[in-house]
């Protein structure tokens, strides 16, 4: 839907959720997808909040990898 009406920000809200979801399941390759689809999206909406949770999803993924150091 919000790619039908060109909402740009609800598309990167979106994919953020799904990552985040991908994360909860332990489907952590996914959710590194998404997250970071959501960041490119992102490079033409300019929103330091979204860009903030898809930095905080894929700092999920390294802490779910035991990547602590590329956690932080």
């Amino acid at each position: 839907m919000a790619t039908k009406v060109n909402d740009l920000s609800t598309q990167i809200r979106s994919l953020n959720n799904v990552a985040l979801n991908m994360v909860q399941t332990n489907q952590l390759d996914s959710a590194m997808a998404y997250a970071s689809l959501s960041i490119k999206l992102n490079e033409n909406a300019g929103s330091p909040y979204l860009t903030s949770f898809a930095d905080r999803v894929i700092g999920d993924v390294y802490l779910a990898k035991g990547a602590y150091d590329s956690a932080r």
